[in-house]
């Protein structure tokens, strides 16, 4: 299922990532079924530009407070400054959760704005996984019908005898 990405969302990101230039950034992109409904920034601990550990009281913070909202990690995402935004051999080595996206921002193209792709990473192997960009509009009537299907006595007759 493609990874629904609300453009808002992504202007977040982009801004995390731009302001920790020139080293990586990372975080967590909240929400539930593969829609993005929140950006959670954590702190680089390596400060590197070609490196990232989330900061460990951060991310502990961030994780809870993603629970706490009701909504799950739906991805992790960081930044390669300098390309590509595919997965490198160290992020495929440390990739330590199966059942969450790896979205990857690097600035491409001549005017270097920023692009994304996600992967799921598992055992060494990247599989690319779809994203597709949508309006704020649009991510609120898929939260909406996804709630819906998530509960079905909500698209019931309450009335019928």
């Amino acid at each position: 299922m493609p990874l629904g990405f609300p453009i808002n969302h992504w202007a977040e990101v982009v801004d995390h990532v731009s302001r920790a230039l020139p080293c990586e950034a990372c975080g967590f992109l909240s929400g539930r079924n593969g829609l993005i409904a929140g950006v959670h920034p954590v702190e680089n601990a390596l400060h590197s530009p070609t490196a990232y550990r989330m900061e460990p009281a951060n991310q502990v913070r961030t994780m809870t407070a993603i629970e706490r909202q009701g909504r799950e990690i739906v991805a992790i995402f960081h930044s390669h400054p300098d390309g590509p935004t595919h997965p490198s051999p160290t992020d495929l080595a440390q990739a330590t959760y199966p059942d969450v996206l790896y979205v990857i921002c690097s600035p491409a193209g001549p005017d270097r704005a920023w692009s994304a792709r996600a992967f799921w990473l598992r055992d060494g192997q990247a599989l690319e996984e779809p994203i597709d960009w949508l309006t704020a509009e649009a991510a609120i009537a898929v939260r909406i019908l996804t709630d819906l299907s998530d509960h079905p006595a909500a698209l019931t007759d309450h009335n019928q005898a």
